[in-house]
This record gives structure tokens, sequence and C-alpha cells, in this order.
């Protein structure tokens, strides 16, 4: 139109009109990349997950992922906050080091404060590592374990939704789904897995089985008497990095069982039987501190050594996670046996224990200290005594609600009202009995000039998901 106008146009295709841009800026397109690394750990993308809308049975509201570039694999680690990033890493880093011989060159990561703090760049200094930070509010540059996030995330939702599981066994959940994916083929590599890209082996998938299924392990070394079953039906929550077993938990103590000694039902969901009664998308946490192991990253291979364990202490779980096999393309692959998720001393606080008692069922104190109650100074209380004479006081008043008609379900507030009732009672005894057993307490004479910090008994019903009791637990805190 302006040519046969006769108008004359040069526009100057370097300038730039700011009004514009001002009306009509959008985001740039992003390429296609194409630099990619030629040998494992070269470069790894890293980026966290959560807060976790329900948090886990243990307490976990996040997870830290690490993918690698060439391979794809990835390794999860459950987290209780995110300040745990830098130890995990650091963890992580020494595990690479000393089971595959590598070393990881670059580091890719979003602008997050976890990643971002002082000892996390002296590390990444002092080690030569190159941090890659995305630019503000671009995830597109660390898109590649943004997806797996997502990718992880719909599996475990998915894997939950078909077994019926209430959402805090998120974490059992994606760490499952990680180990799924690192067995699937992915088209970028060929139609390869990501496991045998890695550790130039194939997985063995014969060992595989439905996440949420019921599965049966070998119960008689907890058992009470020799008439009690063998068995009960758990709920199979994943493989145990570390150990030939199974991770079994029971939903009616609220325990969870590592064993090798199993028999799977894939056909039953246990938890959809109780959704059939119970509506409740919840459950309770377990009865003590879970202990969870956590990175499952290599299959389960068959055994005749190992026996079953409960997976019960009282270590904080974010102190017990364990790293995933991986190697390098020019380098040996890594060992199949994986880091120890126990100690020998955790296992034996973990497997069951005898402790000595005297003829009266009391646990005998040995340590060689002279106390009041060994010269005699003092006598030992007995809780019945105390019940006795509540009882017989509340009985004397007609038409009054009293301590002896509490019900068996409400948590007392104070000392006096738990030492009243026989099931309390009995719980006082059982934290006092493991405390001396597992020697969490030493006796030494007070220090001169030193406040000495005293005790408190805290009581808690735990229930059953039909809301009948459980078990009532008493902590003994300082």
């Amino acid at each position: 139109m302006l040519h046969s106008s006769q108008i004359v146009c040069s526009p100057d295709s370097s300038s730039i009109c700011s009004a514009c841009l001002g009306g009509k800026m959008s985001r740039l397109p992003f390429p296609v990349s194409s630099d990619r690394v030629v040998h494992p750990f070269h470069k790894l993308h890293s980026d966290i997950w959560g807060p976790s809308p329900v948090v886990s049975i243990e307490d976990y509201r996040y997870f830290v992922l690490f993918v690698d570039d060439y391979t794809i694999f990835i390794w999860m680690f459950p987290l209780i906050n995110k300040s745990a990033v830098y130890s995990t890493f650091v963890k992580f880093h020494a595990f690479i080091s000393t089971q595959c011989s590598a070393s990881i060159k670059i580091l890719q990561s979003d602008g997050g404060g976890e990643y971002q703090s002082h000892l996390f760049k002296q590390f990444l200094t002092s080690k030569g590592i190159l941090h890659q930070v995305s630019c503000p509010y671009t995830p597109q540059q660390n898109g590649l374990v943004e997806r797996k996030n997502r990718h992880i995330i719909e599996t475990a939702v998915t894997l939950m939704t078909a077994a019926a599981l209430p959402l805090n066994f998120w974490s059992h959940a994606c760490l499952h789904a990680s180990f799924l994916i690192n067995r699937m083929p992915y088209r970028t590599l060929g139609f390869c897995s990501p496991y045998p890209k890695l550790c130039q082996t194939p997985p063995e998938l014969q060992s595989l089985w439905v996440f949420g299924s019921a599965v049966f392990p070998y119960l008689r070394p907890y058992n009470d008497n020799k008439l009690q079953p063998r068995t009960c039906q758990c709920i199979f929550l994943g493989y145990a990095n570390g150990y030939k077993g199974v991770i079994c938990y029971n939903s009616h103590s609220g325990r969870l069982f590592l064993s090798r000694h199993v028999v799977h039902d894939e056909t039953v969901f246990p938890f959809k039987q109780m959704h059939s009664t119970h509506t409740s998308r919840s459950f309770p946490v377990p009865s003590s501190p879970l202990l969870l192991l956590v990175v499952l990253s290599t299959a389960p291979t068959p055994t005749t050594d190992s026996d079953t364990i409960p997976l019960q202490s009282s270590i904080p779980p974010s102190l017990h996670t364990s790293l995933q096999d991986s190697t390098s393309s020019a380098t040996p692959p890594c060992p199949s046996t994986m880091l120890p998720v126990l100690t020998d001393a955790q296992l034996q606080q973990a497997s069951p224990s005898t402790s000595v008692t005297s003829q009266s069922g009391l646990v005998q104190s040995v340590h060689p200290m002279t106390t009041r109650l060994k010269d005699g100074t003092i006598s030992r209380k007995h809780y019945s005594n105390v019940a006795h004479y509540t009882q017989s006081v509340n009985h004397s008043f007609s038409g009054v609600t009293c301590i002896a008609h509490i019900t068996d379900t409400s948590e007392p507030s104070h000392f006096r009202l738990a030492a009243s009732q026989p099931h309390w009672q009995q719980a006082m005894q059982e934290e006092f009995d493991a405390l001396t057993v597992q020697g969490t307490w030493v006796l030494v004479p007070p220090p001169p000039n030193k406040n000495i910090v005293g005790s408190k008994w805290i009581y808690k019903v735990k229930k059953n998901p039909d809301g009948s009791v459980s078990r009532y637990k008493a902590l003994l805190v300082a």
C-alpha cells in the first residue's frame, strides 16, 4: 500500500520500540538443547519437591532429587526439613567418589536458598564443581529434574490410588516409583532403561511385586507364645536398600517389618477392604518412631541368610539415609553391595532382645553406684497402692464423676491421674524398662553448682482405623 501511494519507507531494523515491548513482551522460546555429556556424573540436575500437604509416617515433608544427565538415572532422598539438602549432597558426593570412582563436574539447580547457602557454595568450590543456576522464575532451565518430579508424583499417586493407601504413605510410594522409573525404557536412551545404562548390567525384574498388595512375613520370633499365628496380613511398601528383603507394614500394630521370608498375594489390597467401611484418607502413625530405608535403587535378589527385622528405632529417620548404587561407563561398574542402612548397635536395638529381670518382674539395675533405693533409704513406688486409694475415695462419692470413671481412651494430663489406672501403670513400666535395657541413661553423681533438669511423663493413646485402642504409650522425656 505504501508503494502504491508512492511513499518511500526505509525502516530501521535495529531500532526497538519500548512502548511496543511494554504491551507485547512475552517469554522467549526455549530451543532444544543439543549439549549432551558423554559419560555419567559429568552433570547432575537437582531439585526439591515439597512441602507435602500431608506429613508422611516418618515425618517427611520434602524430598530432594538428583538426576544424572547422561543416563537419566534418579536418586531420591526424603527430607524432614529443607536444611538437610547440604548434608545429603555431601553424603551423595562421597558415595559417588568412593563406590564409582567418578567425580561430579557440574551441578544444575534452581536458585533456592538450600543451594545458595555459604556451606553449599564452599563445598562445591572445594571440590571444583561448577554450579549452574537457573534464572529466577525460569524452571525450564532446570527442566530435566522438574519433569522427573512430576513423573514421580504422578506415578506415586497412581500407586496409592490403585492400592487405596492413605496419603501419609506418599514417601514410600515415591521411593517405589523411583525404583520403577529407573527400570523403564526411554526413547532418548534408545529404548534402554537408566539402570543398565548406568550399571552395565540388566536389572532383575523377577522379584517385582505390586505396591500396596498383601504380604505375609514370617513373624514367629516376635510371638509371645507358640500358639500364636506365625504370620499376619501386612502391606507391601517396597524394597529395602542394603537388604535382600521387602518392607512390610502391619496396619493393626503400626509397625514396619523387613523380611525376606514373605508370601505375596497380589490379588488382595488390604487398605481397599478397610476403606469399604472407613472413608478417611489418613492413617495413624506407628506407636514409635520409624526407621525408613530410603533410596531403593537396586532390584532385590534372593537370599537365604536374612531374618525379619522390625524397623523401629529411637534414632531420627533423617540420620538413616542410604545411597543408591551408580557407576561410570569409563570406570568399573559400582559394586552390588550397598551402604549399610543399620549399624551393628542399631540392629541389636531393632532385633528382639531379652532383659534381665528379677523374680518380681522388675528390671535389675547393674550400675555400681549406691543409690537410696539400694541402701534402703527409700522404697520403690507401687502404682497399685495409688489406684486402690483413688478408687476407694471415688466410690465414697455417689453421683459424682471421679478419676475412676474416666474412660480408657482418655489421655491423662498428669502423673497422679495416670498412676491410678492399671493400663497406664503398665505403659509407664514398659517405658522405664526399655530405657533401662537400652542404656539410655547413665547414673552419675550430680555435678556441683549445676541445675538438674527434671523429667516429665507424656501419655498418648494409639488407635486402630476402626477407632479401637491399639496400645497405650507413655514417654519419659527431660
